[in-house]
């Protein structure tokens, strides 16, 4: 082996005398030192670049490593999206208005985008009314309302590296039509299955679909809350609360803050039962198209017989006084006036509720209204925020779905949970109840959604969720779906909320179209997907290839992290809007 190592050459001459050298090296070391005391040396400072330059370039390095961090996070991680459209709404909103009604104080919203021209404030202030969904006062004007951003969400990228979506999740996917635009709407249909809407629930290889209460919380829809009551309260409202059948019962005392049970003498003489009921009532104020009819067998002779284009109508042939739409109460009170007749006064009282008293349907003060007829939503969920004070209390909740009448008995006494159907002694569920303090305000959930009863309390499923099924096609109307009775002891009841399910169902353009007779058959590797506020969305029903397939699959939102509504500030003169973030609404999605 070679290498191509430089060669040493060696010197010609004389070689050194080493000896010398070392000689002189010694002679060195022998002399001796001579010190001096002198001052210390003064360091020489370094050159520094100035302070401004050194922030400076330490403010662009973090930038650089925060903007990395942040594109890898986006990445790989969780990125934000704005939602522009109100196909999940109310839970995620687009562009909207956001509405306090003046008379019950009940915030809600109202789209910004699917608004009609001639309806817009911005060119006919005074062209449209809102209704509030909590107490129906239909006087709110949309004139002066700024317009609120679309709501900001966190997605979480990572939900579905470990595991398949679910049914009922919620997730953020890309447009099979347009891969650039993302969407957000929630899976019903999984791969491989044959899908279905029916009167608004979802329906797979003919079986009905139920949820479990963390979804079925995530899609509620509030229709009351009894901590926002009416102030106005005009003429053609009542209270939907209402005690029955005596509603002069002092056991029952119905208060600004919620509602109070205390025995009286009479029902702890009789055991301590009670026999009246709380009621929750469907009121509305005015509006409808339905008629209705009350038996009368004879006009008063002393009143003259009401015009075909009159508000009332009174049918001879068939003894019937009847009305289209709510009865308002300004026709009542000048009929009463102007007749002695005491039939009549009675019919034209129980016509008056009857016409005000509706079933719970699918309604939305999101959406523009149009011409769809709103669909009953028999799906109810009560929440009660309830103090016991007493061990030997007892509450009794039913909720009726017009099929059944279902009743939960909460025992504190025993610590145990009963459901049965009202008026029957046959038990079908019963459920231990967690260690509860009394004098302390625990939650109850009661639902009868999807078929399925289901009961908790402070979050915890009380019993394995009763599940039946429908034994006549139609189901009764029901305009009072909430009771709750006490005994035993006091009860204070803070807050009741009544929430309804989502329905699904096509929108006004589409009714030729029979929801029913329509099969959807998913592919085996393909989700189909539809928006909470389906008669606005665009989904799986309407794309040519409509499933999503799991690459298209962004993620789930995780936070509504950035909520803002636009707040008017004046200074003078000068009036300008500026974006204020909503608190009270950031929350998790989950």
């Amino acid at each position: 082996m070679t290498t191509n190592l430089p060669k040493l050459s060696r010197q010609d001459g004389p070689r050194p005398d080493f000896t010398k050298e070392r000689v002189r090296q010694s002679e060195v070391r022998a002399t001796p030192r001579v010190t001096f005391r002198t001052e210390p040396a003064k360091k020489i400072p370094k050159e520094e670049s100035p302070p401004t330059h050194r922030s400076m370039r330490y403010f662009i390095e973090a930038i650089v490593v925060l903007a990395l961090a942040v594109s890898v996070f986006r990445t790989f991680i969780v990125e934000g999206f704005m939602i522009s459209t109100g196909s999940m709404a109310p839970r995620i909103r687009g562009y909207h208005y956001r509405i306090t009604c003046p008379d019950c104080q009940f915030s809600f919203a109202h789209t910004a985008t699917e608004i009609s021209p001639e309806k817009d404030p911005q060119h006919n202030p005074a062209g449209h009314h809102l209704t509030c969904p909590n107490c129906h006062y239909d006087r709110i004007l949309l004139s002066g309302q700024p317009i609120n951003e679309g709501d900001q969400i966190l997605v979480d990228k990572q939900a579905y590296e470990w595991r398949s979506p679910e049914r009922w999740d919620a997730i953020v996917f890309r447009n099979p039509q347009l891969p650039a635009q993302a969407y957000s709407k929630r899976i019903v249909g999984l791969p491989g299955e044959i899908l279905q809407l029916r009167e608004g629930d979802v329906f797979i290889n003919g079986d009905i679909q139920r949820k479990g209460l963390l979804a079925q919380r995530q899609m509620r829809i509030l229709v009351t809350d009894s901590r926002n009551q009416p102030q106005l309260q005009d003429e053609n409202w009542r209270s939907p609360w209402s005690i029955e059948p005596n509603s002069e019962d002092p056991s029952w005392q119905i208060q600004k803050d919620g509602f109070h049970f205390e025995p009286s003498v009479t029902s702890q003489a009789t055991e301590n039962v009670s026999q009246q009921w709380l009621t929750y009532k469907n009121w509305v104020r005015r509006g409808g198209g339905h008629r209705y009819r009350v038996p009368l067998k004879d006009w008063p002779i002393d009143l003259p017989l009401p015009s075909e284009n009159a508000v009332l109508r009174f049918d001879s042939t068939e003894k019937e006084l009847s009305c289209r739409g709510a009865l308002p109460a300004d026709i009542v009170e000048k009929l009463r006036v102007l007749t002695v007749d005491t039939t009549f006064h009675d019919a034209l009282i129980q016509l008056f509720e009857q016409s005000h008293l509706r079933p719970i349907t699918d309604w939305e003060a999101y959406n523009e209204q149009s011409g769809l007829i709103p669909m009953t939503v028999s799906d109810v969920m009560v929440r009660m925020e309830v103090s016991a004070a007493s061990p030997q209390s007892q509450i009794q909740l039913r909720l009726n779905d017009g099929w059944y009448d279902f009743q939960c008995r909460f025992d504190f006494t025993k610590r145990i949970a009963e459901l049965s159907l009202h008026g029957q002694k046959k038990i079908l569920r019963v459920g231990d109840l967690p260690e509860l303090p009394f004098e302390e305000m625990i939650e109850i959930e009661m639902s009868v959604m999807d078929r399925q009863v289901l009961v908790a309390v402070n979050g915890e499923v009380l019993f394995e969720p009763y599940a039946y099924r429908a034994e006549k096609e139609t189901r009764d109307e029901v305009v009072d779906p909430v009771h709750v009775q006490c005994q035993d002891g006091p009860v204070s009841i803070a807050r009741m909320q009544v929430f309804r399910d989502i329905a699904y169902r096509k929108s006004a353009d589409d009714l030729e179209i029979s929801e029913a007779s329509t099969k959807y058959k998913i592919g085996p590797d393909e989700y189909f997907v539809l928006g909470d506020n389906s008669i606005v969305s665009i989904d799986s029903r309407y794309w040519p290839r409509g499933s999503v397939k799991p690459s298209l699959i962004i993620g789930r939102p995780l936070v509504l992290h950035l909520p803002s509504r636009k707040q008017i500030i004046e200074i003078g003169s000068l009036k300008t809007q500026i974006r204020v973030p909503d608190f009270d609404r950031v929350r998790m999605l989950r």
